[in-house]
């Protein structure tokens, strides 16, 4: 039991991207952007040292 995810609004691409490329830089596993097939909107999704999924999501 406990926090499954937490998803955070990016307003802009470029935001979106940069989280991508930071997050890779320091090594995070994670999706790279994305395409949500449910709700057409670009996202990257990655897992904390604890296991919980944090989303950045397009608005």
């Amino acid at each position: 039991m406990g926090l499954d995810h937490i998803a955070i609004a990016c307003e802009d691409e470029a935001e979106l991207h940069r989280v991508a490329a930071a997050l890779q830089a320091a090594g995070v596993e994670n999706t790279g952007v994305k395409v949500d097939t449910v709700a057409p909107k670009q996202y990257v999704a990655f897992k904390d040292p604890d296991r919980i999924a944090w989303e950045f999501y397009m608005v």
